[in-house]
């Protein structure tokens, strides 16, 4: 059995959970090239109409402010 789910590594307390619910868990992380990634998600978010800046600069301009306004995770490019 198996999951697939970038959310996790973005909760610091995510491994301790996993490991607490089932100990012998084995985890795999496979890591995409983060620029490559951070703007897939933006033009993803564009698509969808979830992202209201028109540029992927202008998103990450943002980006501080977003965060500390709690903005969703996938709105955290960086």
């Amino acid at each position: 059995m198996g999951d697939a789910s970038p959310a996790y590594l973005y909760y610091p307390d995510a491994a301790d959970a996993i490991h607490r619910f089932n100990p012998a868990a084995k985890i795999i992380a496979i890591f995409r090239d983060p620029v490559a990634r951070a703007f897939s998600q933006y033009r993803h978010n564009r698509r969808d109409g979830y992202e209201p800046a028109g540029a992927f600069q202008q998103a990450l301009a943002l980006e501080e402010e977003r965060v500390e306004q709690g903005w969703w995770w996938r709105f955290h490019y960086r």
